[in-house]
């Protein structure tokens, strides 16, 4: 009985797949737009990039902290406001990225109520330190 169920539930599940019809397009995505375009200077030797998804919880305030290494944020979701030693505060909201300056103390400030996702990507020499 339960062999029997099995075999119905996956003919009616491939039939429902074969069912929904696909577009196929002549381009790598629907829609490309850049969010953001900055210069590197590498350092030489090998090289790696880190992609790290961050969640930061509403009303906190992340520790003062410096990145040796290329650092660039976009908002996946909610506003962050970022700060810069001796600089304004600056808001980045979702959909925005920015580059992180090297070597230059800063925090992130999630002033609202709710989370902020960030995706974090970052090109280093591996086992560098992400922060310092």
């Amino acid at each position: 009985m339960i062999r029997a169920l099995t075999c119905a539930v996956i003919l009616i599940s491939g039939a429902a797949f074969a069912q929904t019809e696909m577009t196929e397009i002549d381009r790598p995505a629907s829609e490309l737009s850049q969010v953001l375009a900055h210069p590197l200077d590498m350092p030489e030797g090998e090289l790696e990039v880190r992609v790290v998804r961050a969640m930061i919880e509403p009303r906190t305030i992340a520790a003062w902290h410096t990145h040796p290494s290329p650092v660039y944020l976009y908002i996946a979701k909610g506003t962050l406001t970022m700060e810069l030693e001796g600089q304004e505060r600056r808001q980045v909201a979702a959909g925005e990225a920015i580059a992180e300056p090297l070597n230059s103390p800063m925090r992130a400030i999630n002033e609202s109520d709710e989370p902020v996702e960030v995706i974090v990507f970052q090109i280093s020499p591996p086992k560098s330190e992400f922060l310092q």
